[in-house]
């Protein structure tokens, strides 16, 4: 988990973080589901969302640049996603 919030804006697979924890996918997905509750990609989206909302409010950063700095391609898919949080 500490690379995901370390890193929000690389696009991780199940994968990457399984390899880089050492854990099989299986066992990743294991203790997401167990101790976080949710999927690690769920939980990357939620902390790009915190970071977002506290970055919004506090520094007055472009919305694109943002987007950007947090792995979205565009201000577009950042939007919609932020629409859903």
């Amino acid at each position: 988990m500490h690379h995901l919030h370390q890193q929000p804006a690389i696009a991780w697979q199940p994968h990457e973080l399984a390899a880089i924890s050492s854990l099989s996918r299986a066992a990743l997905a294991k203790y997401f589901h167990e101790v976080i509750r949710t999927t690690p990609i769920r939980h990357l989206t939620a902390w790009r969302m915190r970071l977002a909302s506290k970055s919004l409010r506090f520094s007055g950063e472009a919305i694109k640049t943002l987007a950007f700095e947090l792995g979205y391609k565009n201000e577009s898919t950042f939007s919609v996603v932020s629409k859903r949080y």
